[in-house]
Formats: structure tokens, sequence, C-alpha cells
């Protein structure tokens, strides 16, 4: 009985620093011109970034940490919202550990239930309004992205269905939510909904929404 025995190429050489870039950047007059051509814009870009940096009025942003950070949260909430991002960044820190040493994932998921739960009990007694700057983009990125990948995983999985209703309807939901800008969307829901409800919802419940 005769076995195949597929051949391996051997392994490529480890190429120096300039023996790669004259392979990938100065691989012909072409590449070479794109290379030289990208080079200057980018040090030119560079070069206008770091005088704008060197004339900046930095004070604004060195003396108002807490502005940029919380907004205009109450002074009584404060070490609440320093609590909070010490739980979240020691469960990243546990998780980054966890990962490595291959902890299953139901026991991270926990962890995060957790830290969840526990900054929603540090948050409870402060209204979404009060809430601004760095920690008002955090919770809208995380109850976007919780709210949405269910949503996401379902329309993705009716747009490959068999039912033509169903498919057609998550094909011109995912073409129209790509099409249209994000800022036109939040403006649209705004107003609508500010319509609707009048001001039964806060700005920040609205831009969750």
């Amino acid at each position: 009985m005769t076995v195949a025995i597929d051949t391996l190429a051997p392994p490529a050489a480890q190429l120096s620093p300039l023996e790669w870039a004259r392979r990938n950047l100065f691989d012909g007059w072409w590449n070479a011109t794109l290379t030289l051509a990208s080079t200057a814009f980018l040090a030119v870009m560079l070069t206008g970034i770091a005088r704008w940096a060197a004339g900046a009025h930095w004070a604004v942003v060195i003396d108002n940490p807490r502005l940029w950070a919380v907004g205009l949260l109450p002074l009584e909430f404060l070490p609440r919202a320093w609590w909070a991002a010490g739980l979240v960044l020691a469960a990243a820190v546990l998780t980054g550990i966890g990962v490595r040493r291959r902890v299953a994932g139901r026991v991270l998921g926990a962890l995060w239930a957790a830290t969840g739960a526990a900054i929603v009990i540090l948050f409870w007694a402060v209204r979404l309004d009060q809430i601004g700057g760095l920690y008002l983009t955090l919770l809208l990125a995380a109850v976007a992205i919780t709210g949405s990948f269910p949503v996401g995983v379902l329309v993705g999985i009716g747009r490959v269905s068999r039912l033509p209703v169903i498919r057609l309807f998550c094909t011109a939901y995912i073409e129209i939510i790509r099409g249209v800008p994000l800022i036109t969307v939040l403006l649209w829901f705004s107003i609508f909904f500010t319509l609707v409800s009048g001001d039964a919802l806060t700005k920040v419940q609205r831009a969750i929404i």
C-alpha cells in the first residue's frame, strides 16, 4: 500500500530590515515613487501636527480633568465614578490573566456580569443627564454594543434566510443602516422620540435608543 506524503516547502529565510524594505517598499520605480511620496506626505502632516501641538493651549485640558472625564457629575457622586473605573480596570486585568491561563469563558463572563452589576448599583442614584465626558461616551458605547450584538446576529441570519420576505427585509435594513450617516440617524431618532414622548425620555436615553 502506498501512502501519499505532502512535500513541505522549506521555511522562508528571515529577511534583514534592508532586504525587507527593498522587496516591499522599493521593488521597482513605481513602488519607490509611492514610498517616497507617502513619506514626504507623512512628514508634512506630522510636522503640522507637531507645530499645532506645540502652540495649542493645553491648559484647558490640564486644568479641567474632571470636566472631560465625568462632565458635570455632582461632587458627592465622584467617588462612585472612580470606584467604577477601578472595577473595570481590575476586570480587564483579570480577564487578560485568565485568557493567558485559559480560564473557562463562563468564568470570565461571570466576572464581567458581576462588574456590570456592581457599576449599576454604584450609579443607581445618579441620573443619566448628570453623566458626561468620557464616562458618557463609554456608557453609550457599552450599551450600544451590548444591545446591538443580538440584533446584528439576528439580522445577519435573516439575510441568508430561505424565506424571501425575511431575507429582503433584513437586506434592506442592513443597507439602509450602512448607507445613512450615523449623525443623521441620531438626529432623526432624537427629534422623533421628542415628538412622540415629549420630555419622558432624556437626551441620553434617546441617543441609546
